[in-house]
């Protein structure tokens, strides 16, 4: 290998290294500790997910729908679930913990790698591009998705620098190694689970692209168009078999259609968090201070180190296309904004996409990413060793120590000079938080004394810290300025702070999770049957999926008829459903859904249910009635709208043991009188198979909830039945009379014609890796 060879192969090794580093508790019980915290969303939604998938996969169960949560839901078109994503399938070789605990590695080093990778397709030397792999890793944004255990996010958003290197190498003219690169990338994206990730990437990589075609000839720019185009097309092709099954099934989930405008402007990139720029721990610190600020620090925090921003500043005026960068920059900031600015209510009704999600502050990941690239760029022009460059990185140096100066000085805000109190204005910028915007928890001591100063010297001591930094970086700066040989420091310098903050957030957790107290789970392992749990506490949990329960509702976003269902049970308007439910009260309704048993914690009490349970903190109920995974009823009801379905099933008087209600262009009712025997041969999470003898036309009622994709047909001639809705969210199949031994089956809508595209596409694209002729 020559002297080239082996310096390229070197960054990368640094930058694993960096990855190892960060887990180096990690390395020695790589099979037991993992690096986030007991309360993070893995163990509520990501952890669960990929028991259930590969668990069922090992067991040769391909998991196209899971009954663990919410009725039933599909599993496979659940984009978060991201079965097809290839680094998921270490689940299938290592235990729960290692494969998680490798999936983190491996991210976070990847994240880096490919930063690194298109610094060096913008012609940044080894050495600054290396610096923009190791802020690109421990930036805010990132790190802070390792903390809190958001694997989708993680795993989605590494991908996206690879997307930016497309589109520059597209903007050199090499179409057609832009196209592959790009179209992979985008492809992971698809597959790691992350929909608005990946529709944010699309979006900020169009407008980067925009900011590169003005000055460009008509034919070029109209080329690199419509290249930055293909590319899209290539990688939602190459992710078919997961985009449409998604796309199909999101239709009838909560999350199909476009969300109210209320529901889409929520956490939206809080204005004053701006300040997490040069203060990151400002409002607060996740492990070592309460964070007070709106919505969720993970997602409004754009801290890169004082120093890489002094870089990025240097980039705009030092690094060529820095202008236009910025450019990207403020209107990825404009969009992060969201409905703190009259911009996103035009966005929300007239641009496609913008009403499907909530969290705008996402947008402010590449932000971040983009600052970085800025902060290569300013790296990478002051490693020159020009006589022009020792003035510039003087003014640097000066510009740097002012603003540690104003920073210091402004802190004085926040803090009582001489004092330890805090000042009316602190108080004021508390209580200007609405409280719908504030921390769960937080909002009954946002008035007390002690939580103001507290919080106000916290956030003094951080703002003190910064100034220090900014100001040693400008005492680097103002030593290398006539030296070119120390100027290595600039970028070590800037990057330790950054590790500094980054290592702040680091926390490792012996894994020793369970779902539920040992008594409570060798309780439900004695009774055989086919029931459903209400456990309102867990209703923001996937835990169904890893202790082999069906759970009422879930973290999985739930079918559209079935969270009306629950919504209108509660008593809420169940025209508008969301995936966020709080269940305060039981519906005898329920006992339809099969819900056996209810779970509260130990100091609550339900008067009207034997208690069958008690221990480990919680009690266990058992309900007076619930109905078998099928049964049949031989009367049936047409009814013309939801809300009349709705209303028939919370009536006193119906019995839904011997009464099917449903929607029909026209009322009308139906009773044959017949009787039939029914029996559940065998079954798995996509189906089952059932023998029914029936005298007459009869309805037999699945308890699973209905979804597109569900098909009935009889084993012994092929003979297919209609399953339609039948009290609103459940399954039914109209029989007529005589004998039927039917298999009924789920299979995601889209799955095969998006698998085929799927194919095909990627061996488009290996072709086109073979194909040598320039495009």
């Amino acid at each position: 290998m020559n002297k080239r060879r082996l310096l390229e192969v070197i960054p990368p090794c640094i930058l694993m290294g960096a990855a190892l580093l960060y887990f180096y508790d990690i390395l020695p019980n790589f099979n037991s500790l993992l690096p986030f915290g007991a309360g993070s969303e893995v163990f509520s939604i990501f952890l669960p997910y990929r028991i259930f998938a590969f668990d069922n996969i090992a067991r040769g169960v391909f998991p196209f729908w899971c009954p663990a949560v919410s009725c039933g839901v599909p599993f496979l078109a659940n984009v978060e679930a991201a079965v097809f994503y290839l680094p998921n399938w270490v689940h299938l070789v290592l235990g729960e913990a290692s494969a998680l605990n490798f999936g983190m590695i491996f991210h976070l080093f990847i994240g880096g790698f490919n930063m690194y990778l298109w610094s060096r397709g913008r012609s940044a030397g080894l050495y600054p591009s290396l610096f923009g792999g190791i802020i690109f890793m421990f930036a805010s944004p990132q790190i802070l998705m390792v903390h809190t255990g958001s694997l989708s996010n993680l795993e989605t958003v590494v991908w996206a620098p690879l997307v930016f290197l497309a589109v520059d190498i597209m903007m050199s003219g090499r179409f057609r190694r832009g196209i592959m690169i790009g179209a992979l990338a985008g492809a992971m994206q698809a597959f790691a689970g992350h929909a608005q990730f990946l529709f944010y990437t699309g979006v900020i990589s169009f407008v980067y692209l925009l900011t590169r075609l003005p000055g460009r000839r008509p034919a070029a720019a109209f080329r690199a168009f419509g290249a930055f185009i293909f590319m899209y097309m290539c990688a939602a092709g190459a992710a078919a078999a997961q985009l449409l099954p998604s796309f199909l099934a999101s239709r009838e989930t909560v999350r199909g259609g476009h969300l109210t405008y209320e529901f889409a402007s929520l956490f939206s990139f809080p204005p004053e968090n701006l300040f997490t720029l040069i203060v990151p721990d400002f409002f607060g610190h996740l492990l070592q201070s309460p964070y007070w600020g709106r919505w969720f620090i993970w997602e409004v925090s754009v801290f890169i180190g004082t120093g890489a921003l002094v870089l990025a500043a240097a980039g705009v005026i030092k690094g060529g296309s820095g202008k236009r960068d910025l450019a990207v920059v403020l209107f990825t900031v404009l969009l992060a904004l969201g409905s703190y600015t009259p911009f996103f209510r035009f966005l929300y009704g007239y641009v496609p996409g913008f009403d499907l999600f909530r969290g705008s502050s996402k947008f402010i990941f590449f932000a971040g990413l983009l600052l970085t690239g800025l902060a290569v760029k300013g790296l990478d022009s002051l490693l020159s060793g020009t006589e022009h460059n020792e003035k510039f990185l003087k003014k640097c140096a000066l510009a740097a120590a002012a603003a540690a100066i104003a920073l210091a000085g402004s802190m004085f805000l926040v803090r009582v000079p001489g004092s330890v109190d805090f000042t009316p204005a602190w108080r004021s910028m508390m209580e200007s938080i609405p409280v719908s915007e504030r921390q769960e928890g937080l909002a009954n001591v946002f008035a007390g004394t002690d939580f103001l100063r507290d919080t106000a010297g916290f956030a003094f001591i951080r703002g003190m810290r910064s100034a220090a930094a900014l100001l040693l970086f400008s005492a680097v700066l103002f030593y290398c300025s006539s030296r070119q040989k120390a100027r290595a420091l600039i970028g070590a310098v800037a990057a330790a702070e950054l590790l500094v903050f980054a290592f702040s957030y680091r926390i490792s957790t012996e894994y020793a999770y369970r779902t539920m107290p040992p008594g409570a789970e060798r309780f439900f392992r004695k009774d055989p049957g086919e029931f459903r749990v209400l456990w309102p506490a867990k209703s923001k949990s996937n835990d169904g999926m890893m202790n082999g329960l069906d759970y009422l509702w879930g973290q999985a976003p739930p079918l559209k008829r079935y969270a009306e269902f629950m919504f209108y049970t509660q008593g809420k308007g169940f025209s508008e459903p969301h995936g966020f439910l709080d269940i305060r009260r039981y519906n005898m309704i329920y006992s339809l859904l099969r819900c056996g048993y209810i779970v509260v914690p130990s100091s609550s009490r339900i008067a009207e249910f034997a208690k069958a349970y008690d221990g480990g903190g919680v009690s266990i109920y058992r309900t007076p009635l619930h109905f078998p995974r099928a049964f049949l009823v031989s009367r049936w009801r047409g009814l013309t709208s939801a809300e009349d379905v709705l209303r028939e099933l919370t009536a006193e008087d119906f019995d839904p043991g011997r009464e099917a209600v449903y929607m029909a262009d026209e009322k009308k009712r139906i009773s044959t009188g017949a009787r039939g025997r029914l029996e559940i041969i065998s079954g798995d999470i996509n189906g089952m198979d059932v023998s029914v003898d029936v005298s007459g036309p009869m309805l037999l009622v699945v308890t699973d909830a209905y979804a597109e994709g569900w098909t009935a047909q009889n084993i012994r001639d092929g003979r297919k039945y209609d399953i339609v809705p039948v009290d609103h969210t459940l399954k039914g199949v109209f029989l007529e009379k005589g004998k039927h031994l039917i298999k009924i089956s789920y299979f995601p809508p889209g799955l095969l014609p998006g698998a085929v595209l799927s194919l095909f596409s990627l061996s488009a694209l290996a072709g086109l890796a073979l194909f040598r002729r320039k495009l």
